[in-house]
């Protein structure tokens, strides 16, 4: 089973609403050959468009998956949006290299909660992953970027091996560092996930150079601190 530490995928069922939410929490990172194109490629503040895609199609949770994910990244940082539910639940996660530390940021309607998670805890899941990185010398052009192909397999074979790229084209450091794909010194183009029963592949589909405001990476002072055994329980909780 794929745990991808820059990416979570979160199934909420808010059983008030009778509404099953799919979201995906990438605890950073972290894209397909058909797209939008960059203008000047190797930027170090922009914003990356995924597309998100249940691998299996017939799975009963995959018409409420989320179907696209925004990244944002500038200056050490990355933040990963996204929202399920016809938005009535929005998700990030910023990833701060610069202070080894990942917050994680829930809104459901008026309910919302933030979690950090330090540099510690960070690798003790990495470790616990048991992902294994085969780099490849073969490569494909993602929205205009050159990607190497790696692929991904795990110690007990419980999860079919499969392809992720990735590219050094940008300057941007450290992108995988608080993820299972943390061997990996490149952006992820295109990689995939698997978390409480729901696999979903991700695929950049634009890359844009862009202002990014450093407000994007800060907590809003009216999202209440939890603990990261508390936000786990939460999820728990509302499967």
């Amino acid at each position: 089973m794929s745990n991808f530490n820059l990416g979570f995928v979160w199934i909420f069922i808010a059983k008030h609403l009778k509404i099953s939410l799919i979201c995906l929490i990438f605890i950073p990172i972290l894209w397909g050959c058909k797209g939008g194109t960059s203008n000047g490629k190797a930027i170090s503040e922009g914003i990356i468009e995924f597309e998100a895609a249940a691998v299996d199609p017939n799975n009963p949770m995959a018409d409420l998956a989320p179907s696209k994910m925004v990244e944002k990244f500038k200056d050490h940082k990355i933040v990963y949006e996204m929202s399920a539910g016809m938005g009535l639940m929005n998700m990030s996660i910023v990833s701060d290299y610069g202070n080894k530390t990942v917050t994680q940021l829930i809104k459901l309607l008026n309910t919302k909660r933030t979690a950090i998670t330090n540099a510690d805890e960070i690798q003790k899941e990495i470790a616990n992953s048991k992902m294994k990185i085969q780099k490849t010398n073969e490569t494909k052009v993602i929205v205009g970027y050159k990607c190497k192909r790696a692929i991904i397999s795990y110690e007990n074979d419980s999860h079919p091996p499969f392809d992720v790229y990735y590219t050094d084209e940008m300057e941007v450091e450290k992108p995988n560092w608080s993820n299972g794909y943390n061997e990996i010194d490149g952006v992820l183009m295109e990689f995939q996930l698997k978390r409480y029963g729901l696999e979903l592949r991700f695929t950049a589909r634009k890359v844009t150079k862009s202002t990014i405001e450093d407000s994007d990476f800060e907590t809003p002072g009216d999202y209440k601190v939890i603990s990261q055994k508390e936000l786990e329980d939460l999820f728990a909780g509302m499967q």
